[in-house]
């Protein structure tokens, strides 16, 4: 049983996708092991600009290589991330080669990978993070929380 499958809610993010070898091109066979994982629904894979760029090694081309990633996994678990400062190249100049490896994608799919997804997985950048107030208490925590206010329950409260 893997971690995916003994914790089903739980999202894991696959950084660099894995760093998967698609020098061989369509139909990406020597990638099989990262689009084997495609199955576990709580598998999503930041593409970085580590993607980006070995997309164009040997008989890898952006298109075919990230239209396979999108049909096997889905845009909206796919999610874009600079990798900005460890790769070389200002931040707009690695956005504009995502982009550009990104083109042929219908633009309902570059919108999840550019934001959408993130966004999925990280509610505050939607605008969707709740208030920072204290949580109330439950009664699960009430009987542990005492009404010094402490959380403590061995602080004595010197008044």
């Amino acid at each position: 049983m893997t971690v995916l499958e003994r914790f089903p809610r739980v999202r894991v993010v696959l950084d660099h996708m894995a760093r998967p070898i698609v020098e061989d091109g369509p139909p990406y066979a020597a990638a099989a092991r990262l689009f084997s994982l495609a199955r576990y629904g709580n598998l999503y894979l930041k593409l970085t600009t580590h993607n980006v760029r070995e997309s164009c090694s040997g008989k890898a081309t952006p298109e075919s290589f990230f239209a396979r990633v999108v049909a096997e996994f889905g845009a909206s678990r796919v999610a874009w991330g600079s990798n900005f400062p460890a790769s070389e190249g200002s931040l707009p100049g690695l956005l504009a080669e995502a982009r550009a490896a990104l083109a042929a994608l219908p633009q309902r799919d570059r919108d999840w990978i550019f934001f959408r997804t993130a966004q999925s997985l990280y509610p505050a950048l939607a605008g969707l993070e709740k208030s920072r107030a204290a949580p109330a208490a439950s009664p699960e925590t009430e009987s542990i929380i005492p009404k010094s206010g402490s959380s403590n329950p061995r602080k004595k409260e010197h008044r």
